[in-house]
């Protein structure tokens, strides 16, 4: 199913996915393609295995922590390993 060009502000998703009586079967992988998500809130979802990619995070938050943060401090940390190590 393709649906494009829609506004959809202020609706709101809940139990999107297989019913409980069909887990753990996963359902097929979703695409959002340049999508406008700004203030959205994702609660209570799983989301093994996503993948962001060239995505706008200013702003966005893990669990009240800064994505860019969380990003920063890995680099940070992965340097700060590879030049221990060397």
């Amino acid at each position: 199913m393709t649906i494009e060009c829609v506004q959809i502000g202020g609706t709101t998703f809940r139990h999107v996915g297989l019913p409980p009586d069909q887990r753990p079967r996963k359902q097929r992988p979703l695409l959002f393609d340049d999508c406008e998500f700004t203030g959205s809130t994702f609660k209570e979802c799983d989301l093994s295995g996503v993948s962001l990619t060239d995505c706008i995070l200013d702003g966005a938050r893990v669990d009240g922590v800064l994505i860019t943060d969380l990003v920063e401090n890995y680099k940070r940390n992965s340097r700060q390993s590879r030049a221990g190590s060397a």
